[in-house]
């Protein structure tokens, strides 16, 4: 082994052992780790719903309801929902997911018992219409009532902002914190339910996110430390009040390299529950969005939901509209209800199926990072490729296999990133020195130009990558730009999710339509697309293929339109503008990001080309300079204008492909030129004549009805003595 593979070994040697030891953190390996545990989890879902537990949801259905409108809800209207959740359903417990921070003031008995006390002569009668009619007092003392009466438990959260004030009252602690611990990170304040609705006997549990650097939620907190005091979580304090405030006891242990004493678990009424050091708990997904049922809280409400099928329930009062549906990224889904990850945590510490890690898991994985590193770079180095990737082959089929069954037979968590990476990289690392280094030009050549170019022409451009560079350079190209029509109100129509699955199937449809044409495709802007043709690969025909794949692009979008007609989606029409000349063309950009674009006065004509389609009524607008790169392709002239940015006038040009429907050598192409010299030789009766024939041929030919606009408007206006009939746009 030569000195440099050594030093690369040692490298490796020393990171991943002091990874395993938990002295370093390599983020990439813990970004490993996190997606093997994905992994595990979505392998391992189970189907169906969980009977026990249901999300009593704030859904459209109910913020539509007579009785309850808009959230937050009168207090009055949730005191009633308990009382029917508990005495008509029979339900077991109910939690909320949200907090009850401010009075509500929607009854009025404030502003009566104010007015009562300006006017001491309606004091008493407005006193005893309010005994009366309100016996139970105003709304917040109706839901006060209602939470001393059955088994409930409220949501309250803690925050880092320092410059957050704490409002509301915290419940009584879970215990005092202990000094030995190391407990998560010590909360500055925190969101609490009123003063009110919070004491003493008050079951209540905090629910604020966990996420991981990966924005993924993967643990829960169980245990949050504030003020060297103990919180419990919302699932906890369910389970609890399930089992009559069941007392919690800490089980700690030792953990490799430290003295200090860490969390391993706590206990309550016969369950154990799995706790990582920081107070967090590995969440036990179910399923997918969707393991929990849901049901209205309008049918509740109602008394539409069948007698018995919420007896004995746990219940969680969550929302599922999207004004206030919890959102998070989670290994089962990027779109999670946070109230099912309650759910899941409940499930889990009933049923014992909190993951957690295998035990004295920090010195197994020492010695097992100790003995592949070791194993790896003595062995694999006298080996072949083929035994060396045999063996690697069996040893991570072993590593794997065993993680596998820990999860499976006691969701037992093995750490799998450094110990699979002390296998892999050494025999990588070996097989890279010796049979990879050669190959290292084709694979940063593909590195370079394999998001732009299609795969066929990287490849080509392998074979002498010698002959091509992303430096900057001159030359002549040709660029295209295509754009949806009224995108601005179909993204208005369409919720966000369905508008981002329409724009990709958009945009990949278009894709493959360019790269079979041989396109570089530049980028997305937004709902348009920017490529060329030419560079990085010499294309003496550029012009040629960009108007050949503008003409795919268009036969492409009549069976794209029935697809998302199927979908129950809009219909799209796109814009297309070409143009051909000078540009610059290389890797561009700053020290932040880079691209191989191309730039100049050629690449802005081609995008005003795009937006002008929209005036002209065609599909696809040509610059002049395309034109003459095509000199047997017969094109229709447009009109000449001057664009916004340019002085000078150019002439511009559509296809014959659409929406044009003669051909070129036509008695009417000739007269359609004949009618362009009318109109410019100021010649009005001929050319209105010859425009209103074409109107009168050919259906929804836009573009000859344009030029009797135009006709009728100059007939009212004194032009100047250089007119000559070029538009001029300004915008």
């Amino acid at each position: 082994m030569t000195a440099l593979r050594w030093i690369s070994a040692c490298a490796i040697g020393v990171a991943l052992v002091l990874q395993a030891c938990g002295a370093w953190n390599l983020p990439w390996v813990q970004q490993l780790e996190s997606t093997l545990y994905d992994l595990r989890v979505r392998t391992t879902l189970k189907t169906g719903v969980d009977p026990r537990i249901v999300i009593l949801d704030i859904d459209e259905k109910s913020l539509a309801h007579p009785r309850l409108g808009r959230w937050p809800w009168g207090r009055d209207q949730l005191a009633a929902l308990m009382d029917i959740v508990f005495t008509d359903y029979h339900m077991a417990a109910v939690g909320f997911d949200v907090v009850h921070a401010e009075a509500d003031r929607s009854d009025g008995l404030q502003a009566l018992k104010a007015f009562a006390k300006e006017s001491p002569q309606h004091q008493t009668a407005i006193e005893q219409a309010l005994a009366q009619y309100r016996p139970t007092g105003s709304n917040d003392a109706q839901f006060q009532a209602a939470l001393h009466k059955y088994p409930i438990v409220l949501g309250y959260y803690f925050t880092q902002r320092t410059t957050t004030p704490p409002s509301g009252t915290l419940p009584t602690a879970l215990m005092t914190a202990r000094g030995d611990l190391d407990l998560g990170p010590r909360w500055a304040s925190y969101g609490a339910n009123l003063p009110q609705f919070q004491d003493d006997k008050q079951a209540a549990g905090h629910f604020q996110g966990l996420l991981d650097p990966d924005g993924v939620v993967r643990r829960a907190w169980v245990l949050s430390n504030y003020q060297e005091h103990y919180f419990e979580s919302l699932s906890l304090a369910m389970v609890r009040l399930l089992t009559g405030s069941a007392p919690v006891d800490l089980q700690v242990g030792k953990r490799l390299l430290h003295k200090e004493p860490v969390l391993e678990s706590l206990q309550l009424a016969g369950m154990k529950v799995p706790l990582m050091p920081d107070g967090s708990a590995w969440i036990p997904y179910r399923g997918v969005a969707g393991s929990y049922r849901y049901i209205s809280l309008a049918d509740v409400l109602d008394k539409k939901v069948e007698p018995k099928a919420l007896e004995g329930l746990i219940g969680i009062v969550g929302s599922s509209t999207s004004g206030l549906l919890d959102l998070r990224s989670t290994p089962v889904g990027e779109v999670y209800p946070g109230v099912e990850i309650h759910a899941n945590m409940i499930s889990g510490i009933m049923d014992g199926t909190i993951p957690q890690l295998l035990p004295q898991a920090a010195w197994i994985e020492v010695l097992l990072v100790v003995g592949l590193l070791l194993l790896g770079n003595l062995i694999l180095p006298r080996l072949g490729p083929l035994p060396s990737v045999t063996l690697l082959v069996l040893g991570l089929s072993t590593l794997f296999g065993a993680a596998w069954w820990a999860w499976t037979h006691g969701r037992w968590i093995v750490p799998m990133a450094s110990t699979s990476l002390a296998l892999a990289l050494p025999a990588l690392t070996h097989l890279w020195f010796n049979y990879v280094s050669a190959a290292r030009t084709q694979l940063q050549m593909q590195d370079l130009f394999g998001q732009y170019v299609p795969p066929e022409l990287v490849q080509k451009m392998a074979q002498n990558p010698s002959h091509y560079s992303m430096e900057g350079r001159a030359a002549e190209l040709t660029v295209l730009f295509s754009d949806i029509r009224g995108f601005t109100s179909i993204s208005e129509k369409l919720p966000a999710k369905e508008l981002a699955l329409l724009i990709n199937e958009y945009l990949t449809e278009m894709s493959m339509v360019i790269r079979a044409n041989g396109g570089t495709l530049d980028k997305y802007i937004g709902d348009a697309i920017m490529t060329f043709w030419g560079a990085p690969v010499a294309d003496a025909r550029h012009a040629q293929h960009a108007l050949d794949s503008a003409r795919a692009m268009i036969r492409a979008l009549p069976a794209l339109n029935q697809r998302l007609e199927a979908k129950g989606w809009p219909q799209l029409q796109f814009g297309v503008g070409i143009n051909t000349g000078p540009m610059t063309v290389g890797d561009m950009g700053s020290k932040v990001r880079r691209s191989y674009t191309v730039m100049g006065d050629s690449v802005n004509l081609a995008s005003r080309l795009e937006s002008l389609t929209k005036h002209y009524g065609v599909a696809v607008l040509i610059g002049e300079a395309t034109q003459r790169a095509l000199p047997d392709t017969p094109l229709l002239e447009v009109d000449r204008v001057k664009v916004k940015g340019k002085d000078q006038a150019v002439t511009i040009y559509t296809d014959f492909v659409a929406p044009i429907v003669f051909g070129p050598d036509s008695a009417d192409h000739q007269r359609w030129n004949q009618a362009l010299h009318e109109f410019r030789a100021q010649q009005w009766d001929a050319a209105a004549e010859s425009f209103r024939y074409f109107v009168r041929a050919y259906a929804d030919f836009t573009l000859a009805q344009l030029y009797l606009d135009r006709i009728a408007q100059c007939r009212t206006i004194t032009l100047q003595a250089d007119w000559d009939g070029v538009s001029t746009f300004e915008h």
